[in-house]
């Protein structure tokens, strides 16, 4: 791995963490006082719109303004860009997420742990939970789509890069324990493909910033209010029946259909009229 690809991928992990970190600190402070607001909401939306800014090219040095800007990535896109990216990427990550239940039946997926938010006001939960997936999408994709991505694919092409990125997106989660992460490697690597080629071929990485943080927001919620569901039996001990199937099907039916979305994205296009977002 060259020393150029090394220091986009520190750097691209630089800005995922500066925008990951504070909310980690503020939203354990506010929670550690069930009957605290969600003041912490609000300190990270400030903190949000400055560190937005400043990777956008505000701020001192001016010199590296423009290179932050491009690197950022953050431009722009006219209503027809937006219209197939959003229809391509919300298909392909539909399709992932039901070939991900497929391939649970294959091989057994360790259960997410919910915390216990009965302590807490619902109003601050829901908005700690829609920030934290506002803080996931935006620091994730200029972190990883943004300030790494953009790098490696001047000096080494979009499947080069993509591919980078993806490996690295996957191992950041090892954070969370190695039983836990290896068995979602596939899933992982899917999710970090998909918004890759989104942000590759539109030149901007709003689209996978909106799907990314919208996905992981409902992700939050669907488990504090319902919970996680309870793992089905796995093929090889009761057979395959109508759910595995279903979601084998569908989830495959899915995957073409993004692919055809996908088609309607010309990078060409979206490049020449992609305007950068001040």
């Amino acid at each position: 791995m060259s020393t150029r690809v090394i220091w986009a991928v520190l750097t691209g992990l630089a800005v995922m963490v500066a925008g990951e970190f504070p909310w980690s600190i503020l939203v354990a402070v506010n929670f550690r006082h069930p009957g605290s607001p969600p003041w912490a909401v609000l300190a990270m939306a400030l903190y949000l719109t400055l560190y937005w800014r400043y990777l956008n090219g505000w701020g001192w040095p001016a010199k590296n303004a423009q290179s932050r800007r491009d690197r950022f990535r953050a431009r722009g896109l006219p209503a027809r860009v937006w219209l197939w990216a959003m229809a391509s990427g919300i298909l392909a990550v539909a399709a992932a997420v039901l070939l991900q239940g497929a391939y649970g039946r294959l091989v057994r997926l360790p259960a997410s742990a919910v915390p216990d938010f009965s302590r807490y006001p619902w109003f601050t939960v829901l908005a700690a939970m829609l920030m934290a997936g506002m803080v996931s999408g935006i620091a994730e994709e200029a972190g990883f789509r943004g300030y790494m991505q953009s790098a490696i694919e001047r000096q080494h092409g979009p499947v080069a890069a993509i591919a980078i990125v993806s490996l690295v997106f996957a191992a950041i989660h090892f954070s969370h324990g190695v039983s836990a992460t290896l068995p979602r490697v596939p899933y992982l690597l899917a999710i970090s493909v998909i918004y890759g080629a989104i942000t590759y071929r539109t030149g901007s990485i709003l689209p996978a910033l909106v799907i990314h943080g919208g996905g992981d927001a409902l992700e939050y919620l669907i488990a504090w209010r319902w919970g996680v569901p309870r793992a089905a039996s796995l093929i090889w001990q009761s057979g395959p029946d109508a759910a595995f199937w279903r979601d084998l099907g569908i989830g495959a039916l899915l995957g073409v259909a993004a692919v055809l979305a996908g088609r309607g994205l010309t990078r060409k296009e979206a490049l020449v009229i992609a305007r950068p977002s001040q």
